[in-house]
């Protein structure tokens, strides 16, 4: 009985691991998607500002 609960306690701390893995990843894509499209619209707006 107290194997398989240990057995379990660590099979979900390796999924609490992997999820918590894929959860860093997805928020730095995040980040880096909305640093790119603030930079693109700095960008944007200041080659506009310089035709003008």
């Amino acid at each position: 009985m107290a194997v398989s609960e240990q057995e379990n306690g660590v099979a979900l701390a390796g999924v609490r691991r992997s999820n918590a893995r894929h959860r860093l990843a997805a928020q730095v894509s995040l980040i880096v998607v909305m640093i790119t499209i603030v930079l693109s619209g700095f960008f944007y707006t200041n080659t506009h500002q310089q035709a003008l």
